[in-house]
């Protein structure tokens, strides 16, 4: 099945941005910061998400590490 996927890049003047999302019966907050993107599972099941391509199952909290932001976004 499909899975939220996430290629993150913050604008260069941003330093975090945080966010909930919802996915089927699974309810996670986000936190993207320069370094990592943080997940938490906050209801539901455990839930896999792609990040850049990589598969990750989140089922408490999740550090993904991010070894370079790519382009910057102006």
């Amino acid at each position: 099945g499909e899975l939220p996927a996430f290629d993150p890049r913050l604008p260069w003047h941003w330093t975090a941005l945080s966010f909930r999302l919802s996915w089927r019966e699974s309810y996670l907050s986000v936190k993207l910061t320069r370094d990592a993107m943080t997940f938490s599972l906050l209801k539901g099941a455990p839930l896999e998400v792609l990040v850049r391509g990589e598969r990750w199952c989140i089922a408490g909290t999740v550090t993904v590490p991010l070894a370079d932001q790519g382009p910057r976004l102006d």
